[in-house]
């Protein structure tokens, strides 16, 4: 038997990466978060107590370690105070003790609750994610249109090509 090699050039490569490229720019543009829980409903800030700190993973799996903290805190019930005690990820070292942490927690639900320095943190990085200008917007739109429509055209000529063959 005799083998004959064949190249076949493919120029539509470029051109179908084109689409990955504008999935990527599109994808990158985030939609604003929504408020926070605790800017929309009633909060309070009480003290707690760190009983324990361990280290663990996040819960993503994407390996950043946290601490896992156990608090405990009590708030104002209709009735009598109620001491609860919840389980706390922070990606800062908190030492056990007495009184030591801030905890924010919801009036109307007490063991809805955030530690006061990982909700600072978030309405920083909300801060900071300012919506880009129009200009931005405009721009990543019509290069993703141009890659899109890049790829569209490249795939057609494919088809053609391989039809004619």
């Amino acid at each position: 038997k005799k083998f004959t090699i064949i190249h076949r050039s493919f120029p539509s490569r470029p051109k179908a990466c084109a689409l990955g490229w504008s999935v990527w720019l599109l994808s990158t543009r985030t939609p604003p978060q929504l408020q926070l829980l605790f800017e929309q409903r009633d909060s309070t800030k009480v003290m707690g107590h760190v009983l324990q700190v361990t280290l663990g993973e996040d819960n993503l799996g994407t390996g950043i370690p946290v601490y896992n903290c156990v608090v405990d805190y009590v708030v104002e019930g209709e009735v009598e105070p109620l001491q609860i005690r919840k389980v706390f990820s922070t990606n800062k070292l908190i030492e056990e003790g007495f009184a030591n942490v801030e905890v924010l927690v919801l009036t109307s639900d007490p063991t809805t609750a955030i530690l006061m320095d990982d909700f600072l943190e978030q309405k920083r990085e909300q801060e900071a994610q300012d919506s880009p200008s129009i200009a931005y917007l405009a721009l990543t739109y019509f290069i993703g249109t141009i890659l899109i429509g890049t790829s569209i055209v490249g795939g057609i000529l494919a088809i053609l090509r391989l039809e004619n063959q």
